[in-house]
């Protein structure tokens, strides 16, 4: 409340009063307050009443909203991905916090799996521990049975989501993480794949700004169908969507809360497989990989807080391609290209990025000797630029490219960012924001040398590779001497150990050594 005293001057007809606003972060949509004139002197009031009007719009809730309805739709993606890609043959798996359960143990054996026991409680003198929110994320189940080979299948499953956001508006900046249990029904049969999930999630967090801070809690139930097809025996689409409900208690610093009711709507759908398949010999390649989601998160109107809709989408393309030409004597020259694009738009961050990349590789298994070239930039935000500019060259020699046994080296000389990989960094960034801010240019440059020699080891059933590497940078140079363990029989398992002296600028040299165990499925 304000008062005062107003003097109109001759021939004067307007004066301004300013009434003092009490801010806050929180959306109480529009409020008024009467302002009257009383009391003339020397003149007459004929209108001593009018009402003023705020128009309030503060970011809370809507920033708050489009985070945690993005954070859940990108969870409903990935499972609807993951269950696309799971074999449809009959069977159980399980996973909890990230391991699986033992072969054999059975999902109905009444009693906790002796292996993972002993995983989750670690050692006594290093115990494991982990938030409910990652062992939420890496648990997962999956029952199906499926009527012969090649005919329909049925399936139950669940899984966890888990995923952490944070953001700004502004001086606002808000937080949280969601945590999601889904659980879905499917059927499967030739080329058709659908079902339906069941999602709860629930986001805590916090906000905080000039005008003002407090916690958040919201909670959606929502249903989510999906379709998959098999468009070839390479290339699958889908298609998912979703309604759900909920609430939110929005509760400011030194204030109680706010209860209002939540709704979620939810589209998505994408493609990925290869398109086109070299056969033996000459041909092109061609892989795919594309999704985009919209979803609205819509809060009720209730006293002291105003209807909000808060809007988030992503759309994501990945191309990668090539042409591989059979040379004589066995040797192939390939050019390759990768296109990564992404937008992202809504009431949370939002922006866009094109990755362009390409290379060419040839080799000569004749003369042991293969090539390749890369270059690579990332385009963003308004395209004023070309960022993460990435140029590589590297040569590699092995007089029996078919064995593990015998010489190696390679030389790889680079310039500026990664000259490949770009459009995977794109499209698997949480966001875009500070896309733009994080570019390189050509000021860094970097050799690489490493030499190795693959010897029989354990009877011939394995091969021993002591290998020496020499890095030389604009910043240092990196000296590294190690070996690598891998069976001689074809397996995707690799065990190495390396230790390493880095030696930068006037700073004491550093040190360490490292082991690695590498398997793939």
């Amino acid at each position: 409340a304000t008062y005062g005293i107003l003097i109109f001057a001759a021939g004067e007809t307007t004066k301004t009063v300013s009434v003092p606003i009490l801010d806050d972060a929180v959306d109480e949509g529009e409020e008024t307050f009467m302002l009257r004139l009383s009391n003339a002197t020397g003149g007459r009031i004929g209108d001593g009443e009018a009402t003023g009007t705020i128009v309030n719009a503060d970011p809370m809730p809507r920033a708050w909203l489009a985070r945690f309805g993005r954070t859940l739709a990108e969870q409903v993606v990935e499972g609807v991905q993951e269950r696309l890609e799971a074999p449809r043959g009959g069977g159980e798996h399980a996973r909890v916090a990230g391991q699986a359960l033992a072969a054999g143990s059975g999902l109905d054996a009444g009693e906790a799996d002796p292996a993972l026991a002993r995983w989750l409680a670690g050692t006594p003198e290093r115990p494991r521990t982990m938030s409910g929110g990652e062992l939420l994320a890496g648990s997962a189940f999956a029952v199906t049975s499926a009527a012969g080979e090649g005919g329909p299948s049925a399936a139950l499953w669940g899984r966890g989501g888990w995923s952490r956001f944070d953001g700004r508006e502004g001086s606002l900046s808000v937080d949280g993480e969601v945590a999601t249990a889904l659980l879905g029904a499917e059927l499967a049969s030739g080329a058709w794949q659908g079902g339906v999930m069941l999602t709860h999630a629930r986001g805590d967090g916090s906000y905080r700004g000039a005008a003002g801070a407090g916690t958040v809690v919201s909670a959606v139930t929502a249903v989510h169908p999906y379709v998959g097809v098999d468009l070839s025996e390479r290339l699958t689409a889908w298609a998912a969507g979703g309604l759900g409900l909920g609430g939110l208690t929005l509760t400011p610093t030194g204030a109680g809360a706010l209860e209002t009711d939540l709704a979620l709507v939810l589209g998505a759908l994408g493609a990925r497989g290869r398109v086109v398949e070299p056969e033996a010999g000459s041909g092109f390649s061609l892989a795919i990989e594309t999704d985009a989601y919209w979803v609205r998160t819509s809060s009720a109107a209730v006293s002291g807080l105003a209807e909000t809709q808060a809007d988030a989408t992503r759309i994501r393309l990945g191309l990668d391609g090539g042409y591989r030409l059979a040379l004589a004597g066995g040797g192939t020259l390939e050019p390759t290209v990768e296109i990564g694009v992404r937008h992202d738009g809504g009431h949370a961050e939002s922006g866009y990025g094109l990755d362009l990349g390409g290379g060419l590789a040839w080799s000569d298994p004749a003369l042991g000797l293969s090539a390749r070239v890369a270059a690579r930039g990332l385009l963003s935000g308004a395209f004023d630029g070309i960022r993460d500019l990435g140029l590589s060259g590297s040569l590699a020699w092995d007089p029996d490219p078919g064995s593990d046994r015998g010489p190696s080296l390679t030389v790889t000389q680079s310039v500026g960012a990664a000259a490949s990989g770009g459009s995977d960094a794109l499209l698997g960034r949480p966001t875009v924001a500070g896309l733009a801010a994080t570019g390189d240019g050509l000021d860094r440059r970097r050799l690489d040398v490493r030499a190795g020699y693959g010897l029989a080891a354990g009877g011939d059933r394995f091969t021993m590779t002591p290998e020496f590497g020499l890095g030389l940078s604009d910043t240092g140079r990196d000296y590294t001497v190690g070996w690598r363990l891998t069976p001689r029989a074809p397996a995707s398992f690799e065990l190495g150990f390396e230790a390493t002296r880095r030696e930068s600028g006037e700073r004491d040299p550093e040190h360490g050594l490292g082991l690695t165990m590498t398997a793939r499925w």
